[in-house]
């Protein structure tokens, strides 16, 4: 009884991970990226390491206007909510905030304003090379969201970096 037990468990745990290989799908376990067919298709928002990403400051042109649409982005479990800053990083106490449904089927992910018109997402790495931004501060990646309702691109920055060798 416990033998068949055991041979149904590795079976289970060998299809498991074998249906993750054939359908090419895997999770960065760091970033919450979902990649399916070696293809970034997803963001898993219980996976997100950083979820408060910052609007992509050095992509954006000497003439644009102090105030940005789309200043930050802070990820909840199904939703991510996009706040209005300044370029030094203050916040308006009258900024506007947007908040875009999010859920993530079948390793693709889709934003919605309702939460019943759903749009793909398509997310698309600009740069994977982690840059020293200041003594404890990381940027991680550079990422690009876009779709039929919304458009932007965010430094992905760890905040901790550097902190555990100076405790």
């Amino acid at each position: 009884m416990i033998r068949k037990l055991r041979i149904s468990c590795l079976i289970a745990c060998f299809l498991a991970i074998s249906s993750s290989w054939i359908f090419g799908s895997s999770i960065d376990p760091k970033l919450g990226l979902v990649y399916r067919n070696g293809k970034l298709t997803g963001i898993d928002p219980d996976k997100l390491q950083f979820p408060n990403w910052r609007y992509a400051e050095h992509l954006i042109s000497k003439n644009t206007a102090p105030i940005l649409k789309e200043g930050e982005l802070e990820w909840g479990a199904d939703s991510f909510e996009v706040v209005e800053t300044g370029i030094d990083g203050s916040t308006d106490p009258q900024a506007r905030r947007r908040k875009f449904f999010h859920k993530l089927e079948k390793q693709q992910s889709f934003i919605s304003l309702d939460g019943k018109n759903w749009f793909p997402l398509n997310i698309k790495i600009l740069n994977k090379k982690p840059t020293k931004v200041k003594r404890f501060l990381m940027r991680v990646m550079v990422i690009q969201l876009s779709s039929d309702i919304f458009s932007a691109a965010y430094d992905v920055f760890d905040y901790h970096y550097g902190h555990e060798k100076h405790r």
